[in-house]
């Protein structure tokens, strides 16, 4: 006769266990730890070595990630700040959000805080008005006045389908002064003195001067001897001497011959 082994029943409940076990274990939050939010990868310096999401999601299109709210807040006051994916798969998106000194705060069901660090519950649709998915959060500003604090975030834009696959991140970076008077006022530019043109009196230009003519004086001759007043300057006029005739040489010629 066959005895049945007392372990068989056991062992079979054993094997149910383990199956059971493995699909909890399969779709335990530890499991979907990074489709419900993960944190270390906002590609901020000082956490994880700076790593941020394109550690583990690569591939489709780069979305457009922005992150708004005020330069600067009060020291101890908090202000809200929001995170927005845009474009890329346009269907549902994520995000993680680190800073270098203050408290960030959830303020809805779509986030949440994580070792200091904000992100998502879940991914978060897109809004088909906008095709963007928003997240609104709260930051409280340290103690310290003058402190320059540092946003990093980074937002991915998932395909759904479960895998790292196609999900394309990016990043971004914000600044944030606390201060209670706000920002330094910007210097006023110094106006520069154009230096002043020194008027150039106008040179008369040399008109040609009329050479005057001599004025006559009367009485005066061309050699500038002055005439007595009252005598003509005129030159006499010569008589003409009367050429003697052939009779005037006859003595002349009778002498002439005697001698000869």
């Amino acid at each position: 006769m066959m005895r049945v082994p007392v372990y068989a029943a056991p062992a079979a409940a054993l094997c149910g266990f383990l199956f059971a076990f493995t699909v909890i274990a399969l779709h335990s939050p530890a499991s979907h730890a990074r489709r419900r939010g993960m944190v270390g990868y906002s590609g901020n310096p000082a956490t994880n070595d700076g790593e941020d999401c394109t550690a583990c999601h690569l591939g489709g299109f780069p979305p457009k990630v922005t992150l708004e709210g005020p330069s600067f807040v009060p020291p101890g006051a908090q202000r809200v700040f929001t995170l927005t994916v845009a474009e890329g798969q346009l269907l549902a998106a994520g995000l993680d959000v680190s800073v270098t000194a203050g408290f960030l705060q959830s303020l809805g069901p779509d986030t949440q805080v994580l070792e200091g660090e904000l992100t998502h519950s879940n991914p978060k649709i897109v809004n088909p008005d906008t095709g963007a998915a928003t997240f609104s959060f709260a930051w409280t500003a340290p103690i310290g006045e003058g402190a320059e604090v540092t946003m990093y975030g980074a937002g991915n834009s998932v395909n759904g389908d479960t895998t790292p696959e196609g999900d394309a991140p990016s990043l971004v970076v914000k600044q944030v002064l606390v201060s209670r008077s706000g920002p330094p006022p910007t210097p006023a530019p110094t106006a520069t003195t154009l230096p002043t043109a020194t008027p150039v009196a106008a040179t008369p230009t040399d008109s040609p001067t009329s050479t005057p003519s001599p004025t006559e004086t009367p009485g005066a001759t061309e050699t500038g001897t002055a005439t007595p007043t009252g005598e003509s300057s005129a030159t006499p006029a010569i008589e003409p001497t009367a050429t003697p005739g052939w009779a005037a040489w006859l003595p002349w010629l009778a002498r002439e011959a005697g001698l000869r």
